[in-house]
């Protein structure tokens, strides 16, 4: 203190030989002390240090410059008291515009739906603002791209907020995080190398996220029964902020567990006590994993009556609603043995859905649609159309739907070859194994030049396969290790030469090799 009133003193003097040491004192002395002292750790944040020095700047300016003017004198040093009164009092949080811009970014952000990139609020971080904002805005987008499964890019942003200089309760914050991601990712060492070295006594705020972290962790290595109580006791520590993914994935691990009434109570929770404050991606999640279990438990008319109430509210909503809803009617109808149910989600993807999307999203459903109709058509040696016309009306519904798709997919092959490498792979190797499994019948006369450049495609894939696996990051282990696996599948092709017509016989055979 009486080195404060020394430096009061000093100011009003003009001394400025006595200001600079007594500066100089003041930082060092804060440093030291937040070095020694764990409870003021954070004056050696560069946040606090750059704003307490401003502050002294703006005083030896006020020195220098305006000393013999009162006026811009006071200007001068209320400047740097407000500099440094928001340094301290405000180093962790944000000011009140700034929580209004937030609430407003965080609504924006929740109004989006699954794979609407497209719509994204402006990513840049705003110029000007505090960094406590930075990081909160990048959190919203992070948590956004998270919940959609974009890995990769919730990584990138999370390496953005790591670049800040961050206070010890950012940093626990943002690793709880980073160790949910790296589970996700399959790096199950690196998650629980994060966790292990935490320390959340000093955060009670965080310890519903830690304890989400941590049975995400124990679920991935294995021990469901130790996932569950973490969630239990996560959800009792917060309901609130735990919300309905907690509550489903609670249902999820006790139905994995072999707890199917449980599981049951819980996914009527998650569903029924949601209401419209969930994300439609996340409520059409627990109508699923619900009507699943009342099938899976001979509870025919639950069923029927959850089906009924999730066709309500989604076949009729948005494009993305209404691809979520046929999707899984598809499913439902082949659980329940309703082939109408099924040959109708067919008709409404292609007419209604497909036709909506944006270009590359038609692509990715209309090969998707093409794979569930496939798991649904028998295909045996010699098969043709007109022979089941009469003896098999259902499995020529089938097929009559599986060409059709597949002629779909003929007329827009070089729209699909444009798509990136990665999803491209996936949708090829699709294709592939159907084509595969024509090849043996008369069938497949029609696609056998799709079929001959899927071949030259994996065989020519190797080396961006290669660059795909060194391009991944520190918690792609999972990831790694499928591209390690696609190599595999794309060496086959190098290990005989031949022309095109003697593919399909070779390839069916090495195909049920591969299988088993």
């Amino acid at each position: 203190m009486n080195q404060v009133n020394d430096y009061i003193e000093a100011l009003v003097s003009g001394d400025m030989l006595r200001i600079s040491l007594l500066s100089l004192f003041l930082i060092v002395f804060a440093i030291v002390t937040g070095v020694t002292n764990e409870k003021f750790r954070w004056l050696v944040n560069w946040r606090v240090l750059l704003r307490i020095l401003f502050s002294v700047l703006i005083c030896l300016a006020t020195v220098v410059f305006f000393k013999k003017n009162l006026i811009f004198t006071v200007l001068g040093y209320s400047s740097a008291a407000v500099i440094a009164f928001i340094g301290l009092l405000f180093r962790e949080y944000m000011i009140f515009p700034e929580n209004c811009l937030l609430r407003w970014t965080k609504r924006k952000y929740e109004a989006l739906d699954f794979n609407e990139g497209q719509n994204f609020p402006d990513k840049k971080i705003f110029f000007g603002l505090s960094v406590p904002f930075k990081i909160e805005y990048l959190h919203i987008l992070a948590s956004y791209l998270l919940d959609n499964d974009d890995l990769h890019g919730a990584y990138r942003v999370y390496k953005r907020i790591e670049s800040f200089s961050l206070f010890d309760s950012e940093r626990t914050r943002l690793n709880i995080i980073k160790a949910q991601l790296f589970c996700l990712a399959g790096n199950i060492k690196g998650a629980e190398l994060i966790l292990s070295k935490m320390d959340i006594s000093h955060y009670p705020e965080l310890k519903t996220s830690f304890l989400i972290s941590s049975s995400l962790l124990a679920e991935s290595k294995g021990n469901l029964e130790e996932a569950s109580d973490l969630l239990s006791e996560a959800l009792k520590e917060n309901e609130d902020k735990a919300g309905t993914v907690v509550i489903n994935n609670l249902g999820r691990l006790k139905y994995m567990r072999g707890n199917d009434l449980e599981a049951m109570r819980y996914y009527e929770k998650a569903l029924f006590s949601a209401g419209d404050k969930v994300k439609k991606r996340i409520k059409s999640i627990a109508f699923q994993n619900l009507i699943d279990l009342y099938v899976r438990n001979g509870e025919l008319e639950k069923a029927s009556w959850t089906f009924e109430k999730f066709k309500t509210e989604f076949s009729n909503g948005g494009i993305y609603d209404k691809a979520r809803f046929f999707s899984y009617q598809m499913v439902y109808g082949r659980q329940i043995g309703n082939r109408s149910l099924i040959l109708d989600s067919i008709a409404a993807i292609l007419i209604d859905v497909i036709p909506s999307l944006p270009k590359k999203s038609q692509l990715i459903m209309l090969v998707s649609t093409l794979k569930a109709v496939y798991d649904l058509s028998p295909i045996t040696p010699m098969l043709t159309i007109n022979s089941l016309t009469v003896t098999m009306p259902d499995v020529h519904d089938n097929l009559t739907q599986l060409l059709t798709l597949l002629y779909a997919v003929r007329q827009k092959w070089e729209e699909i070859s444009m798509l990136p490498f990665e999803k491209l792979f996936e949708l090829n190797k699709e294709l592939f194994y159907i084509l595969t499994r024509l090849a043996d019948s008369n069938l497949i006369e029609p696609f056998r030049q799709i079929y001959g450049e899927l071949c030259s495609f994996f065989r020519d894939s190797i080396d961006s396969i290669d660059r795909k696996v060194l391009s991944l990051g520190e918690p792609f282990v999972y990831e790694r290790w499928q591209w390690e696996n696609n190599r595999l599948f794309a060496a086959r092709f190098f290990q005989k030469e031949m022309n095109q017509a003697e593919w399909p016989g070779y390839l069916t055979k090495s195909l049920i090799i591969w299988k088993t």
